[in-house]
């Protein structure tokens, strides 16, 4: 941790004396020096971290090491002012304002150079005197406590290992290759024959010959084998001596005790005693030099029996062979194939059609090498096979190959972190999202306490609002709130002036107001955001904000607010989809759904709200392939819905809710086979459960709001005939309205529920019934209307009631009828944000 701070210096002044050639006078040397002096101490530190690992570490070190850290610190800072003073000037727009600038920045500067020469040359002074301090302490050398970081123990795993053991059924295009090596092995010459098959590293050598080696036609031909693996470093002995067992063992003879303790010639003469009257077969994994051949012939006798030598190496010129294969790469087609058999296992080898054009991309970038594609192909076997997912691998292949972090953003790498640390034990996960993501997470108290000492000794200053004093240094600060009392309502937009567009690295934009044409145009210009959310959108601005999109391609999550319920979004005009685009919100009127929406590969959620759509948004997004959660809110006046079998085939969550005419939902057999949690409601005219509820095997939880009694009481369990429907999932509850967005949850079949509905159903009079709380209420306002009008008395509207619905005059409303408000939904920007539909 110590040298990871200095690190990030040193990047800064690298940086910095690269870009900025023009440095002040005198200090370019300077900053250099001080370059120099940290890469110097780096050396140091290298060991301090070692031994802090291992608790070894005096506490005169330690007060060392932080000493280098906080001036580490420092010269960040240093860094920083110079940078804000002299390289980011204003541009200059015209001669008078370019000398009125002059002057003013010409004082301004004066100071600041003064004090930024001072403080470069106290770092000077500082970095020397804790390089000298550590000399003369002999910081790397006098602890005892073990070895340094480069000397340490770790075991190295040969990766041609994995090439030893690998299935037939998995090995892809070494037919033909396998069959040649065999027709050299078996065929009828006498003499002894060295086969050599080259290649570059990866290419599947190893995999290929041990294929052959294992074939039963070359098993049968030969009296002995043996296979040798051999690399950049071995012991000639040993190597001689697990040759001589293994020969014995495969003539399953008893192997001579007395190899153990032979010497190098000794075992040479062993070895071709037990060879002399035998036909063998030996293989030389991996030789990398023309040394090894020369010792390793003498050992092998030419006994005209038809014995045969096979090498593999990367190079051609290791041994004099009499065949000489090259094993090519793997072509396209067979790499291709390779890749679907090892990520697609589960799915027959199948490539999803979404996934398939990024698919490419990576084998592609794998350049026909099997052991590349094996190794990527295992990463990704393990992971959803989502878009986003093998994007972001595809992405950090030019961080791995390159060493360029190119399109990886450093929360995406602390992602991966904590990925580790969850893998590992290290922390628990609490909640996870539908996309796989941790949510939140905890750790043990001891690992706590143990997080809480090292964030203190790394300066990892904690400040509350309570009490944001501190007397420590916070390099990294956490401001955590936890006082409600003063929080602060987020749901209203900001607005923000133009100028917006400067910030190109920006990456999260969140509840800005779209006040003007000119900041729309402006979010143009923040190419690297991941999250938007603009509020109170207006029509003649929707073309603009389209275009300001397509140049937002590492966008993640969108979020669009009309100015009101009834302003119309247009989105229309967007020609490419957004490739990363995983969260889409839209909250407004939408004459039809955009033709982009249809191509979102990466989309895992959408909620729209107060569409108005009149086509069955249903048919366009049951084809998305990597959808997990799906919000309506007032989406759609039409009377039927309909989910076809096959259609969203991850779909998680479903929501809908709000839908005045619909009178029929239909879900085939074989659609929405991952649903766990569905919720309908405000739904007046649905009268019938959907038919296809008992298909949903993995539905978990159903949630019903302010449906009607009609509808409730068939699923209950005594009476209801749609109970069987619903039998089979865990969960079902109702949802009804008390006031505003507080609600009374009742479970299934419980009696409380059953009284609130018997007591929902009205009396009848004159043929005329009201069923439910909704429609009560309906029949109110329809009174009131015409109460409104005609103005009349009290006594007057209660006769009205009689003569135009025949409804009871009632004197006192029961004790527990709840009625709803009788004013809709107010259109603010709270009400597009509803809850329940996302």
């Amino acid at each position: 941790m110590a040298e990871s701070a200095v690190n990030i210096v040193i990047e800064k002044l690298v940086l910095l004396l690269v870009q900025e050639a023009r440095l002040l006078k005198g200090i370019h040397e300077k900053v250099s020096g001080i370059k120099c002096e940290l890469e110097m101490i780096q050396s140091f530190l290298k060991d301090a971290d070692v031994k802090a690992e291992k608790e070894d570490m005096s506490n005169v070190v330690k007060i060392w090491v932080k000493q280098v850290r906080e001036e580490a610190y420092h010269i960040e800072d240093v860094i920083d002012e110079y940078i804000l003073h002299f390289v980011n000037q204003p541009y200059r727009q015209t001669r008078y304002f370019y000398f009125l600038q002059k002057v003013f920045q010409f004082t301004v500067n004066l100071t600041a150079r003064h004090v930024i020469a001072s403080k470069i040359q106290d770092i000077t002074k500082n970095l020397k005197e804790r390089r000298e301090m550590a000399i003369s302490y002999r910081f790397n050398t006098i602890e005892q406590g073990g070895p340094s970081n480069d000397a340490r123990s770790v075991t190295w795993h040969d990766p041609r290992v994995a090439s030893l053991f690998i299935e037939e059924a998995e090995v892809v295009g070494i037919e033909s290759h396998r069959d040649k090596l065999i027709s050299y092995l078996v065929e009828a010459q006498s003499n002894r024959i060295v086969i050599s098959t080259v290649g570059i590293g990866g290419v599947g050598k190893t995999t290929l010959v041990k294929k052959v080696y294992e074939n039963e036609v070359v098993v049968a031909h030969f009296d002995c084998r043996a296979w040798i693996t051999v690399s950049q470093s071995y012991q000639s002995e040993e190597l001689l001596r697990n040759m001589i067992k293994q020969f014995y063992k495969s003539r399953k003879e008893l192997v001579p005790v007395e190899i153990d303790t032979m010497k190098e010639t000794p075992l040479m003469e062993q070895l071709r005693l037990c060879l002399h009257e035998h036909r063998y077969l030996v293989v030389f994994d991996d030789i990398w030099e023309k040394q090894f051949w020369d010792f390793i012939e003498l050992a092998l006798p030419n006994n005209e029996k038809g014995s045969r030598i096979l090498i593999t190496s990367r190079n051609e010129d290791v041994a004099p062979s009499n065949y000489l294969y090259r094993l090519p790469i793997l072509p396209l087609e067979k790499a291709w194939e390779l890749f679907c058999k090892k990520v697609f296992r589960n799915e027959g080898g199948n490539c999803p059609p979404e996934l398939v054009e990024l698919s490419h991309a990576i084998v592609e970038r794998c350049e026909g090498l099997p052991l590349a594609i094996v190794a990527i192909s295992s990463l990704l076997s393990t992971k959803d096979k989502v878009f986003y997912e093998f994007h972001k691998l595809h992405e950090s292949l030019s961080s791995e190959l390159k060493k360029e972090m190119q399109g990886i953003t450093l929360e995406e790498v602390a992602h991966g972190y904590l990925n580790q640390l969850i893998h590992r034990s290290l922390v628990q996960v609490e909640e996870v999202d539908s996309k796989g993501m941790c949510r939140s997470c905890r750790v043990h108290d001891m690992l706590h306490e143990v997080i809480l000492s090292r964030s203190e000794e790394l300066s990892f200053s904690l400040v509350s609002m309570q009490n944001a004093s501190s007397d420590r240094i916070g390099r990294r600060v956490s401001i955590q709130n936890n006082d409600t009392e003063f929080a602060i309502d987020f749901q209203q937009p900001v607005k923000i002036h133009n100028g917006i567009g400067c910030l190109q690295f920006l990456q999260k934009l969140c509840k800005i107001e779209a006040n003007s044409a000119a900041l729309i145009e402006e979010l143009g210009s923040l190419v690297q955001l991941r999250k938007l959310q603009i509020s109170k959108l207006k029509r003649e601005n929707g073309m603009a904000l389209c275009t300001a999109l397509e140049k937002m391609s590492l966008l993640r999550s969108l979020r669009i607010n009309a100015v009101s319920e009834e302003e119309v979004l247009e989105l229309q005009s967007m020609s490419s989809p957004l490739p990363l685009l995983q969260s889409l919100y839209l909250s407004g009127r939408l004459e039809k759904l955009p033709k982009w929406i249809s191509k979102l590969k990466s989309i895992v959620r959408i909620g729209l709200h107060w569409s108005g759509l009149m086509d069955d948004p249903l048919k366009v997004l049951q084809a998305l392939p990597n959808l997990m959660e799906l919000g309506f809110y007032n989406v759609y006046g039409g009377e039927q819905l309909h989910i076809e079998g096959g259609g969203f085939q991850k779909l998680k969550i479903l929501l809908l809710e709000n839908f005045e005419r619909l009178n029929r939902l239909t879900i085939d057999e074989g659609a929405l086979s991952l649903l766990e949690n569905l919720a309908i409601g405000s739904s007046p005219q649905l009268k019938e459960v959907p038919s296809g509820i008992p298909h949903l095997k993995n539905l978990k939880n159903i949630e019903f709001y302010d449906m009607p009694t009609e509808f409730v009481l068939s699923l209950q369990p005594d009476e209801g005939h749609n109970f069987g429907k619903v039998k089979h999932v865990a969960s079902v509850r109702f949802w009804y309205r008390i006031q505003g967005e507080h609600y009374k949850i009742y479970k299934l079949g419980e009696s409380e529920l059953l009284e609130r509905l018997r007591r929902l159903q009205m009396p009848t009079s004159q043929g005329f019934q009201v069923t439910d709380q909704t429609g009560y209420c309906s029949v109110l306002n329809q009174v009131f209307s015409v109460a409104v009008v005609l103005q009349p008395s009290l006594l007057q509207v209660l006769l009205l009631c009689l003569v135009l619905f025949g409804l009871p005059v009632l004197k006192q409303p029961p004790e527990e009828l709840e009625l709803p408000l009788l004013s809709s939904q107010s259109g603010n920007e709270s009400s597009f944000d509803s809850g329940r539909a996302m």
